[in-house]
């Protein structure tokens, strides 16, 4: 007598704005990064090693593919998207404020341009953090996993009971 899993109304299926809007900025900001990250390099960027340019290159461009998975997986409201949509943010918020502060100063920063980097690319990103977490329909799938977890807590329940009056 396995009882059916309910199904979720089509309302608590559909994406609320701000996620869609914090998907689609996630997508486009991974797409987009990854062409410009080889237009018109600094001189001083071409002066460093081939090994340590690899290695930008790499954190770039991985940092860039997660964003468009995070991306797709809050569009398609997978349970893990707002945890990679936030650690996706928040590790682009450091690497972004040192490049904002850098490029902001023009060379090496000072460490109030630093504090005013990490501020600004703080405050961004804690936007678009907000927008995921706050609206992501958790919803969703945290009805069907209570359906799931009271139906067990049921069984639990009756199973006990039954075993106690066996002994």
């Amino acid at each position: 007598m396995d009882a059916q899993p309910q199904t979720i109304p089509e309302a608590d299926k559909t994406l609320p704005l701000t996620a869609k809007t914090a998907a689609i900025y996630l997508l486009f900001a991974g797409i987009t990064s990854i062409p410009l990250l080889f237009v018109a390099p600094s001189p001083e960027f071409l002066a460093q090693p081939p090994a340590a340019r690899a290695g930008h290159y790499t954190r770039e461009i991985i940092l860039d593919l997660a964003f468009v998975v995070a991306g797709i997986a809050v569009l398609r409201q997978r349970t893990w998207a707002r945890k990679l949509g936030v650690i996706v943010l928040i590790i682009s918020a450091l690497h972004g404020a040192f490049a904002f502060a850098r490029g902001f100063a023009r060379g090496a920063p000072s460490p109030k341009i630093l504090l005013i980097g990490f501020l600004v690319v703080g405050a961004w990103n804690a936007l678009w953090i907000y927008f995921i977490v706050s609206t992501t329909p958790r919803r969703c799938h945290t009805k069907r996993l209570t359906m799931r977890c009271s139906e067990l807590r049921k069984r639990s329940r009756a199973g006990r009971l039954a075993g106690m009056g066996k002994g």
